[in-house]
């Protein structure tokens, strides 16, 4: 198309830039300022008409009326010699909002952020609501007519259509055809389809005021929100749809969900239902953004403390990988060695301790960082996430180490971000087969009862098999009514965990029930099965901290009592195995050295009475472990059944169950409880094993705390018992090195009776605090 004629001679036209619906742009070189300058004219079949032409001129006062930076300023007004009128504008140099969101729908490597785009439209919207502050109504906003200048400026561009107020103006009947709906149409309804309001739409030019601006600002932001208009394809299937119903939804998943709510209520059909103003509108965009910006920054910090989470990491397991290795170097070096042998071992020590101290450290600066996150932003899902992740990790370190206050503390701290909540009340279950099938269960939790925790009320489960029977977390145990009697099982379940233990290398487990005559009336069946062993701070040289599985055995629920082991040495008499009898009798140790005799000898006959006026009933002590070996093949050879002595691993299960506690009753100890310093108002003194009754573990044997220790069938190795597989392999007991010995005795502080508390004798070692008890595999197991 040729430059229009007649221009006056300051004007040069340069190029053509567009043809709207009411005339055609040019860019100019104004020769007075020496600048390149926007001159509109209008069209010459709009000229023409008066109505249209002075719509036109309309166009050029109102916006030379609207002083606002969102606005272009206008220059000069004018008319060629053919009758057409003309104004000239500033140039923005830029893009329009249009081409910006093509960018960014097309995935475009600079395509601006969605940001940058809520950013230019709340200029326009601000621009807007100067111009409806003063009585103007755009009446075509779109993309298209909003220009977007190289250093982030808004114009909103094009307002060929705008009046003040709601004025009528049908203008002329033209035919919308089948032009696209992003296109500006004029006659009965007027506007651009995909982009005006229902009352637009249907003509009602007298209802078209301010709110319909607001709803084309909303449709705007829809396209920034999805990528593309609400409504598409032809004008006229545009206003069908339009009167139909509202759009298609925004997909709030993906989306911001207040932008998305903010574009819903601008684009209600009702316009009464719609912002009240361009500037309320406007307001809560720029709520987001600063929003948004604190979002950003805190996203900032988040991944500043993401950074810290892979060094944490490496560091606690850089401290475990020392720490055993410090164990590992200090078991094989004698306890009697000296120092410069151990200085190695100490050395990686002193390297564990100081890991574990950074990793603390840095936890302790990603939970702040996580803090200033939610500082800036405090309902940031990411910060919130994590914060909770990180309580709930140390949740489930305390309930493992048995640290209940370290427990409470980070569940309410877990339950303070509102987050995991349904994990942290969700729900276990349990399945569970036996051999033979049909056994009757019955599920008890653990309940406080003074210091000590008691089995509370049942609740019938079922027969087995039992499959994914729902359960609340936390202590329980199962009671099994088994052929040769009740079965304790007791549990810990963690929220959510579908309880079905897996042995390792067997696969799947099923609880192999005793037969009828399995069990004697003082044995009591510990079944196999997870249990988490070993460390404590408290503990004295306890095992390192980890779950093992540990196969079903059976325990005697008592020591070996002094009149039971005088049977034995009677026994051993008639045999004729008199000076196997004399030297594994109780004796006293003199200056290193067996010394006299305890028991009193009547001719064939060991007498239960002795010079410690022990009752017969008390366990026996002052005996080495070949003599607790010896009665243990003997007890095995009169009844059939493989006795021998519990591995320290079995007797420590025996004395605290799997759900961690440190004592066989409970978490904390009294006096009152078990024999040890404090229990009586006399001297201590060994007692009969049917004193403190309190004193049982979760399996139902006794004496497991204190009274008297017991000597344990495998050898004592200072790093623990190796594990291969989740297995412990036992070194058995020897006539060299040293024994494990378990439980506390008479004259324990309280620290010796923990059940993790783990001791070392010299095999041929006679004590007045050391006993010993019996046990035997199942048919289905074995310790070794």
């Amino acid at each position: 198309m040729r430059p229009p004629d007649g221009l006056p001679p300051r004007y040069t036209p340069l190029d053509r830039l567009a043809v709207g619906g009411m005339g055609e742009v040019w860019r100019v070189r104004d020769e007075l300022l020496r600048d390149t300058v926007v001159l509109k004219v209008c069209l010459p079949e709009l000229a023409a008409r008066p109505r249209l032409r002075q719509r036109f001129l309309d166009e050029a006062r109102l916006t030379a009326q609207l002083h606002h930076p969102g606005i272009l300023a206008v220059h000069e007004l004018g008319e060629l010699p053919d009758g057409r009128p003309w104004f000239t504008m500033e140039e923005v140099r830029g893009r329009t909002l249009e081409a910006l969101i093509a960018e960014r729908a097309a995935g475009a490597p600079d395509a601006p952020p969605l940001r940058a785009l809520v950013e230019a439209f709340l200029r326009a919207a601000e621009a807007v609501a100067h111009a409806h502050a003063h009585g103007v109504v755009h009446r075509d906003l779109k993309p298209e007519n909003l220009m977007v200048g190289a250093f982030g400026e808004v114009r909103v561009m094009d307002w060929g259509l705008a009046r003040r107020g709601t004025e009528g103006d049908p203008g002329a009947a033209l035919d919308l055809g089948p032009r696209e709906g992003g296109r500006t149409q004029l006659g009965e309804v007027m506007g651009t389809p995909a982009y005006m309001a229902p009352e637009q739409a249907s003509g009602r030019v007298d209802r078209v005021g301010p709110a319909a601006d607001i709803y084309a600002l909303g449709a705007v932001l829809y396209t920034v929100l999805a990528g593309s208009p609400p409504y598409g394809g032809p004008g006229r299937e545009i206003l069908r749809a339009l009167r139909q119903g509202s759009p298609p939804p925004l997909d709030r998943a993906t989306l911001p969900e207040a932008l998305c709510a903010t574009c819903e209520r601008a684009m209600a059909r009702d316009p009464f239902d719609r912002h009240p103003d361009a500037r309320a509108l406007a307001d809560e965009v720029a709520r987001w953004l600063v929003g948004d910006a604190a979002r950003v920054h805190a996203l900032a910090v988040i991944a500043r403390a993401d950074a810290l989470h892979p060094e944490i990491a490496a560091l606690r397991t850089e401290a475990r990988t020392l720490a055993d290795a410090a164990r590992k170097q200090l078991s094989a070096v004698p306890t009697w060695a000296h120092e410069d042998d151990k200085r190695d071992a100490w050395a990686l020590a002193r390297r564990a301790e100081a890991a574990r101290v950074e990793a603390d450290r840095l936890e302790v600066a990603y939970e702040n960082e996580l803090r200033v996150a939610l500082d800036a932003a405090h309902d940031l899902p990411e910060g919130l996430d994590r914060l909770a992740d990180l309580y709930r990790d140390q949740l489930l370190a305390a309930e493992a180490d048995g640290d209940a206050r370290a427990a409470s503390r980070a569940e309410a701290r877990l339950r303070s971000t509102h987050r995991r909540d349904t994990w942290l009340d969700e729900p276990a279950s349990l399945s569970l087969a036996t051999d033979p099938p049909g056994v009757r269960v019955r599920v008890q939790p653990w309940v406080p009862d003074g210091l000590r925790l008691v089995p509370g009320p049942p609740a019938e489960l079922g027969r087995t098999p039992l499959y994914d029977v729902p359960l609340p977390p936390g202590r329980q145990r199962l009671v099994l009514d088994g052929p040769a009697g009740e079965i304790l099982l007791p549990l810990r379940l963690t929220r959510g965990e579908a309880w079905r233990p897996h042995r390792p290398t067997t696969g799947p487990w099923t609880l192999r029930v005793p037969r009828p005559g399995e069990l004697g009336p003082d044995d009591v069946f510990v079944p196999g099965g997870w249990a988490r062993l070993g460390g404590g701070v408290e503990a004295a040289d306890p095992e390192p901290a980890r779950t093992v599985w540990i196969d079903d055995f059976i325990l005697r629920r008592h020591p070996v009592t002094l009149a039971e082991y005088v049977v034995f040495l009677d026994a051993l008499v008639a045999a004729g195995r008199v000076e196997e009898a004399e030297d594994l009798q109780p004796k006293e140790v003199l200056a290193g050295a067996d010394g006299a005799p305890v028991l009193h000898r009547d001719g064939p006959r060991f007498l239960s009475g002795n010079r410690w006026a022990w009752p017969p009933d008390a366990p026996v002590t002052l005996v080495p472990v070949r003599a607790a070996m010896a009665y243990a093949a003997w007890e095995a050879a009169r009844t059939g059944h493989a006795w021998r002595l519990p591995t320290g691993l079995e007797r420590e299960k025996a004395a605290r169950g799997v759900d961690g506690r440190p004592y066989p009753w409970g978490d904390h100890l009294d006096p009152a409880y078990v024999n040890c310093t404090g229990s009586t108002p006399s001297n201590p003194t060994i007692l009969s094993v049917s004193t403190f009754p309190t004193d049982t573990g979760p399996h139902g044997a006794r004496g497991l705390a204190g009274n008297v220790r017991d000597w344990c069938a495998d050898a004592y190795e200072r790093a623990g018992t190796p594990v291969h597989d989740g297995l412990p392999v036992y070194a058995p007991a020897t006539e060299e090195g040293f024994v494990v010995v378990r439980g506390g005795a008479y004259v324990s502080s309280p620290t010796q009776c923990l059940a993790a508390s783990r001791f070392a004798a010299p095999p041929g070692a006679r004590f007045t605090t050391l006993g010993f008890r019996l046990a035997r595999s199942t048919s289905a197991s074995s310790p070794a």
